[in-house]
């Protein structure tokens, strides 16, 4: 049976999302921000080895890990950055943190269907 490799973070005792990598090399943690923002959700500031992001995860977060801990993707915002412009962000151990490119955007009035989540990186 093949390890699930997105995950919803689990909460500690503190309040932080924790998410552990399938090997168990990385976990990219989320602390509560402090106060919310104009539209009212705070986020979580997240933290990947001990180490600052400087990205915000939503409170629903998931994050999809490759099988060997070398990558993961998250949807999250950079600290500076409104709720509005959440994008899909990936991290690679090799390189680092960067946004992906929204491969499709809706229109107005056009109809959206959401298919499945990714289930492997």
């Amino acid at each position: 049976m093949a390890q699930e490799l997105q995950r919803q973070g689990e909460l500690d005792c503190n309040g932080h999302l924790i998410f552990r990598s399938p090997q168990g090399g990385h976990i990219l943690r989320g602390e509560p921000c402090i106060g919310a923002d104009a539209q009212g959700s705070a986020g979580y500031s997240c933290w990947l080895d001990e180490k600052p992001t400087g990205l915000v995860l939503e409170r629903n977060a998931l994050v999809l890990w490759s099988e060997d801990d070398q990558a993961l993707v998250c949807r999250a915002r950079a600290e500076s950055q409104a709720v509005e412009e959440t994008t899909t962000w990936l991290w690679r151990a090799a390189s680092g943190w960067h946004p992906l490119e929204e491969p499709w955007q809706s229109l107005v009035d056009e109809p959206l269907l959401e298919g499945s989540t990714p289930c492997r990186l």
